[in-house]
């Protein structure tokens, strides 16, 4: 795992949102362009709410997420619960 991008990654699923981690490139179906209509609206929802390269992160708050080795120290319930709570505090940055 060394060396290669690690994702937390919150996707739409049909029951809601899908937490993961991700390692290595995103699925194209989270990197794939959504059409717009004539006014600039996308005709269909973005499959990807958010993402969060957690490898990038300064070694402090990376530390808190994963090892050295690139392995996940949190459960990926547990990095959810904390999304959550930044979403709904707006702490988020917006895209």
């Amino acid at each position: 795992m060394i060396g290669e991008p690690i994702w937390f990654v919150v996707a739409r699923s049909p029951s809601g949102e899908s937490p993961s981690v991700v390692v290595g490139q995103l699925p194209a179906n989270l990197r794939r362009k959504i059409a717009k209509d004539p006014s600039g609206r996308p005709l269909e929802p973005n499959p990807l709410i958010y993402s969060l390269r957690l490898d990038k992160l300064p070694a402090e708050q990376r530390a808190r997420w994963i090892d050295e080795d690139g392995v996940p120290v949190t459960l990926v319930s547990q990095m959810y619960r904390h999304y959550c709570r930044l979403r709904d505090s707006g702490k988020l940055p917006r895209v």
